[in-house]
């Protein structure tokens, strides 16, 4: 099953955050995923088993192709996990922030959290 979000700028869709790409300009519309500026904005993924998650990375974007750095947007997430979409979510981390460009932000996980369901809430 793809990746959701709650809504999509532009070219920018919720499969793009896992495609393998690591390319951090936003512009060139090949690998970011950008969310409208929503009041509750969420990335879910469905890993389709249940597994232990021991962490989560986020690739925070970087400068685009006309130097515009918007890189400190990346703050206050909160990473949840579920194991059945109809379930209460269960803690995994947070992170504050700002980010920095291009960043691979780690967030480490409670010891034995399991879920099939991962959701990043910002």
């Amino acid at each position: 099953m793809p990746p959701t979000q709650s809504s999509t700028h532009s070219d920018s869709g919720p499969e793009k955050a896992v495609d393998g790409i690591r390319n951090t300009d936003l512009i060139d519309g090949v690998s970011c995923t950008h969310t409208v500026a929503d009041s509750y904005s969420w990335w879910l993924v469905d890993l389709l088993k249940e597994y232990y998650i021991i962490s989560e990375r986020m690739l925070n974007r970087g400068p685009d192709r006309s130097g515009i750095d918007t890189s400190d947007r990346l703050r206050n997430v909160t990473i949840t996990t579920r194991v059945h979409p109809n379930y209460t979510s269960i803690f995994c981390g947070f992170y504050a922030g700002p980010g920095k460009p291009s960043e691979l932000v780690r967030v480490d996980c409670p010891p034995f959290t399991r879920g099939r369901y991962v959701q990043i809430n910002l």
